[in-house]
């Protein structure tokens, strides 16, 4: 069972830091304004990349999916370099959300079945092959920082408030 654990930036009483329930709910909220994230992996030559993706909603096991074909950049990209970062934002609220994590590429029939979370015809219009073309990228969270919806930074650093995410 996975345990989170809030960590706060600054020591000062005033700052006005919230409990680990509220940047979770936080985290939570951002998450579900924005099913659209940027992944951000890195290439053979040190470059990170970064590219668009479609994030299954958020379950209690703080587990983020992204689906993708096999032959993407992202999954040489992940195979080679494990670490990943997901950034979720609402622009229009100054809100974001920053999943530092470790992903996993998916490929057991089982759990494509049991997480896949598309309908019929939009997976079809991507995976005209499915299961043959699809594949899973399971990232797990180490640290996750946040923004917005009632949670503030730091005043003076602008350090966002975070949790971490131990097993």
């Amino acid at each position: 069972m996975r345990r989170i654990l809030a960590v706060l930036c600054c020591i000062l009483p005033s700052a006005g830091y919230a409990d680990d329930i509220a940047i979770e709910a936080a985290i939570r909220a951002i998450v579900a304004a924005d099913p659209t994230a940027a992944l951000v992996t890195v290439d053979a030559d040190g470059q990170p990349r970064t590219r668009s993706v479609d994030v299954r909603p958020l379950d209690d096991t703080w587990t983020f999916w992204i689906a993708t074909k096999p032959n993407t950049r992202k999954v040489t990209q992940i195979e080679a370099h494990r670490q990943v970062t997901l950034y979720f934002d609402v622009d229009s609220e100054g809100s974001y959300v920053s999943v530092m994590g470790t992903a996993r590429l998916v490929d057991d029939p089982a759990t494509i079945a049991r997480i896949t979370w598309r309908d019929h015809a939009s997976r079809s219009a991507f995976w005209p092959e499915f299961p043959k073309d699809y594949l899973l990228i399971e990232i797990t969270p180490q640290w996750i920082e946040v923004i917005g919806a009632g949670i503030e930074a730091d005043a003076e650093t602008w350090r966002p408030q975070a949790l971490e995410v131990s097993r």
